[in-house]
């Protein structure tokens, strides 16, 4: 049980305020376990949506302070929070679904979503289409790590660093590492 509330718990900060991503936990979640690591990422889904569910209100109770907490979060600028506000304007509550694969944070999107004028339940609508995206990429992550961790396993030479590694560079080889958004 432990597994699965850190990783429910991860979901939801990652979705209002954490800037890492759940990825690193349900790597290791599914690292031997398969199974338990499938588990693990339905938990993080599930934070994730009460995050951006409470994201979602936040900004439109308070979307001033909602805004000022994620400017400061690392890899988000002022720039990048106009950009999903033109989004929002320009393509409605479709960007909601689309712009988090661009490497966006979906906790923008959640933000300031009700500010651009759609509802919560519009929002909602498109919320589980932005889920099933998310699950599809925790979903991977398990697999992945079951296969480096098999083949770390097989050799005895290889320890933690050649895993940690194969990590890191299925991350980039598979475009989560999203290097570009760092840049801004």
């Amino acid at each position: 049980m432990g597994v699965n509330l850190i990783s429910a718990l991860w979901g939801f900060s990652e979705a209002i305020f954490f800037f890492i991503v759940p990825d690193l936990w349900l790597s290791i979640a599914g690292r031997d376990d398969l199974r338990a690591g499938l588990r693990a990422c339905l938990y993080a889904l599930m934070g994730a949506l009460i995050g951006g569910s409470i994201g979602y209100f936040w900004g439109a109770h308070d979307h001033s302070s909602a805004l000022a907490v994620m400017e400061r979060i690392p890899a988000v600028s002022t720039d990048m929070i106009g950009r999903v506000r033109t989004e929002l304007i320009d393509r409605g509550a479709w960007a909601i679904l689309f712009g988090p694969v661009s490497g966006t944070p979906y906790k923008l999107y959640a933000a300031q979503a009700a500010d651009a004028g759609i509802s919560f339940w519009l929002f909602f609508d498109k919320h589980p289409g932005a889920a099933d995206s998310l699950c599809l990429g925790y979903s991977i992550l398990p697999l992945r790590a079951q296969t480096v961790g098999l083949v770390g396993r097989q050799r005895e030479a290889l320890d933690d660093t050649f895993v940690s590694l194969g990590f890191i560079l299925s991350d980039f080889l598979l475009g989560d590492a999203k290097l570009t958004e760092w840049s801004e």
